[in-house]
């Protein structure tokens, strides 16, 4: 009698759990974003979903087959009828070409997880040099964003790994509008394929956090002017 008891409250966990993914209903498994340039910005998707099931539920983790794209999502509970947005933000750099990628949702209480695709095509810049991922002007940089941080008082400084990427010697015009960003040049001039660690430095008035990004402003004949602003 115990071990029919014990099985049936197996069954019944088993019914539950699977119930739980089964009723939590997204308004798409599949987002098709199309044909994107990997200079580009990184691409945030949305995933909405609702708990149609009789019982509350929350996510428990998310996995994802590539490190391009990284999930974010709220821990709390998920209500009865409630709606909730799971946001994946997608960097193309190191992608060619046609990609599907899958992302893997956990939710609690159930065994079963639920499985999200994106897919896309992404197009490359033409004449990369090898470790550079950008291109802004006559400029090719390894990196373009960085979160930076320092208390009052501090200064903290990240260094951008740029290559003039032609045969001609390139001024180089920095400006920013962010209180604290500083440079120890303005402008700098670059022979034809000279490679230069660019330092920024962050010095607040205050404790601060900011993500900054490095744009290019405009280019005119040799002379390329970048910008650092507030990465969004």
């Amino acid at each position: 009698m115990k071990a029919i008891f014990t099985y049936l409250i197996i069954i019944v966990s088993i019914l539950y759990s699977n119930q739980i993914s089964s009723q939590v209903v997204f308004k798409t498994y599949n987002q098709e974003i199309g044909t994107i340039q990997s200079n580009g910005d990184i691409q945030k998707i949305n995933y909405t979903f609702k708990n149609n099931s009789k019982h509350p539920t929350a996510i428990t983790r998310i996995a994802s087959n590539c490190g391009c794209t990284t999930p974010s999502f709220d821990k709390r509970p998920i209500q009865t009828g409630e709606q909730r947005t799971i946001q994946v933000s997608f960097n193309p750099i190191g992608i060619k070409g046609y990609f599907k990628k899958q992302i893997t949702v956990y939710f609690a209480d159930s065994k079963n997880p639920v499985h999200l695709y994106l897919s896309g095509n992404v197009i490359a810049p033409e004449n990369l040099i090898d470790g550079y991922h950008y291109v802004l002007g006559k400029l090719q940089l390894k990196n373009i964003r960085a979160t930076l941080q320092a208390s009052e008082g501090q200064t903290f400084m990240r260094t951008f790994p740029l290559i003039n990427a032609t045969p001609q010697a390139v001024k180089v015009t920095l400006s920013s509008d962010i209180e604290g960003i500083l440079f120890e040049e303005t402008q700098i001039t670059l022979a034809g394929h000279e490679t230069y660690e660019l330092p920024i430095y962050f010095s607040p008035k205050k404790s601060q956090l900011v993500s900054i990004r490095i744009i290019e402003k405009k280019t005119i004949n040799n002379e390329v002017a970048l910008k650092v602003i507030k990465d969004k």
